[in-house]
């Protein structure tokens, strides 16, 4: 598994929120993609997955994606984790899109998660625990935009609104890169200059999805 390497600011409110994606569309270098993602997870009815400290997603955006995520940690406002990613199969694909994906298992995954996921957890099959939806503008920004030496590139950053089970959102900008733990102290200045109240997210989208979850009386999931 390859390791994933990004900034996690959290931003206060939806007026950030709105504020951050005005100045990336300012910024950006051609326009900003807006993307609609559902995000499925999904475990085994004992969570024997979660219990070794893995995540499981089924992305539905432009495309159908399947990602296993290992263990992980977040500090200063980077986080650090095992990541892999695959395109989902035709059949999977039908199946998230259409609704009626009712369990995943080795059989139906992408060969090297599927076999990843054995090894974790055995042949049990995996069900939904639930549904998270993300708002996400996508833009690229020129290193030097938010203060850094042109080393560092074209900045790809994802600005997103989660809605949880609960009912409740979260705002949240991601920039994955190498060098991130040298890029977040810039972002940050470069967000508060515009008005951006943001701090250094502590958790995952995952962990706050199992928080909301928690919260959500026992009951049918809703996974459209």
């Amino acid at each position: 598994m390859a390791v994933e390497i990004e900034v996690k600011l959290t931003l206060e409110g939806q007026d950030d929120w709105l504020r951050a994606r005005a100045a990336l569309e300012a910024m950006s270098v051609g326009p900003a993609k807006v993307l609609a993602q559902t995000n499925i997870y999904f475990d085994t009815t004992q969570r024997a997955l979660l219990g070794t400290g893995h995540t499981l997603r089924v992305r539905i955006d432009e495309a159908v994606r399947v990602t296993l995520k290992g263990p992980g940690r977040i500090e200063a406002g980077v986080s650090a984790r095992e990541e892999t990613e695959c395109l989902a199969d035709e059949a999977l694909t039908r199946a998230a899109i259409g609704g009626y994906l009712t369990h995943v298992d080795a059989a139906v995954l992408p060969v090297e998660i599927g076999e990843r996921v054995t090894m974790l957890v055995g042949s049990a099959a995996l069900h939904p625990l639930g549904a998270s939806r993300n708002e996400r503008h996508v833009g690229y920004v020129q290193a030097a935009a938010v203060g850094l030496d042109g080393g560092f590139g074209t900045l790809k950053i994802e600005i997103d609104r989660t809605s949880y089970p609960d009912g409740s959102e979260g705002f949240e900008i991601e920039l994955e890169h190498a060098r991130a733990a040298e890029i977040e102290g810039a972002l940050a200045s470069w967000l508060a200059a515009r008005g951006v109240r943001c701090e250094r997210s502590t958790d995952t989208k995952f962990a706050r999805f199992m928080r909301a979850l928690a919260a959500v009386p026992p009951g049918p999931r809703d996974l459209a």
